[in-house]
Order: C-alpha cells, then structure tokens, then sequence
C-alpha cells in the first residue's frame, strides 16, 4: 500500500504531504524537497495511507532523503542568514525606513533569501531589496507580517504560563472574536482577554464548540 508522508518545513508550518517512494521514511526523519518557495529541507512529522489524503490535497514527489551534508548545509544556511538579517537592518536603519525585521532565513538551495518584518506604515523598500539582491545573488523576498505571526518569532509565555501556542503547535490563525468570550461566560476584560500579540487570545476557540 502507497505510503503518504506530511512534512512540515517549519516548527508550526503548514503541512505539506508528499509520495514516499521506495525511500522507507518514517516520522522524524528528514527530505529535501520542492515547495512554492523553492527546494527545502523538512522533517516527516505524520504517515498516512494515500486513501486517507481528502481529493483536494495536492501530493507532490520528494527529492531524496536529507543526508548528513544537507542537515550541515541548512544549518550554515541558518548562520547565513541571521548575518543578512543584521545587515538588512543596519541598511534599513541607513534608509530610515520604519521597519522592524525579525527574521531572515534562506531556502535550501539559497536561490531565495526572505526578511520578516513589521511596519504601522506602507514602507517603500525597493531600494533596499536592490541593496540585498547584489550583496546576496540571491532573489530577495521582504514579507510583512502581522502581530500574530511576529509573536511567533521569538519566546513567549501565554496566561497560563506555558509558551505561547501559536509558537508551539498552532499553523493557522482562526478568526478569534468577543462573542466566543461572551458565550463561555467570560468577564469581558480586553487586558485579560487579550495574549501577547495584542489580539483575543487564541485559546477563546478552543472550548468554543463545548459552549
């Protein structure tokens, strides 16, 4: 029986799921394959039979298990860009742009280098992304993200005092609102209700179907 493997290419990703060939994976190992942003390495993080995969899930072909020299490759890969990351800034910081960069990282293959960041104001940084793409040789991508996905860039603690569930396990923000609140019998109290990016807190959906 056909094997489908889920890969995620980021701690709390999306999953993506890919034919396992003739290569035997299982869960924790690594592959290099091809996404929409180019050729990465992700970990195998589910296994499923083909007939389990609903009919609107693309399947694509992975490229080959990651070998040892692919793990040291994304790990320099990681150094590389945490160095442009700190260039990026300081050249922002030269422009006078109000942006707030939080990460960088490359794409396996580093055909493509992306910059996070956030900005209150519609930032034009077409200068800067010429600045990047002759020092790097690398297709330049600058992505604006919005308070949620900035929490999740670095450590958090949420009310309950674990680390933040966006951080953790969440790969999708679902729509939060104050009737959720209100229908679970909550005191209506933004300063408590609100996490750490600002917004409702993620958790109001969980026992939301309960209610």
């Amino acid at each position: 029986m056909e094997s489908i493997i889920g890969v995620r290419f980021r701690k709390t990703g999306k999953l993506y799921y890919f034919n396992s060939l003739q290569f035997g994976l299982k869960i924790g190992d690594n592959i290099i394959a091809n996404t929409e942003r180019g050729e990465e390495l992700g970990r195998v993080v589910k296994i499923l039979k083909k007939e389990e995969l609903s009919e609107d899930l693309k399947v694509d072909n992975i490229i080959r298990p990651a070998t040892k020299k692919d793990i040291e490759i994304f790990h320099e890969n990681e150094k590389k860009a945490k160095s442009a990351l700190a260039f990026c800034k300081e050249q922002a910081k030269k422009m006078k742009l109000n942006m707030k960069f939080l990460a960088a990282e490359y794409t396996f293959d580093t055909t493509k280098l992306i910059f996070y960041f956030v900005s209150e104001d519609r930032v034009d940084f077409r200068e800067l992304v010429k600045v990047l793409a002759s020092k790097y040789k690398s297709r330049i991508e600058l992505r604006q993200i919005g308070p949620r996905d900035e929490i999740k860039t670095y450590p958090n603690l949420g009310m309950c005092g674990k680390e933040v569930c966006c951080r953790t396990y969440l790969q999708d923000f679902e729509p939060v609102t104050i009737k959720m609140a209100k229908e679970q019998g909550l005191q209506i109290n933004m300063a408590k209700l609100s996490g750490a990016c600002g917004k409702l807190m993620c958790c109001l959906k969980y026992e939301e179907e309960t209610y």
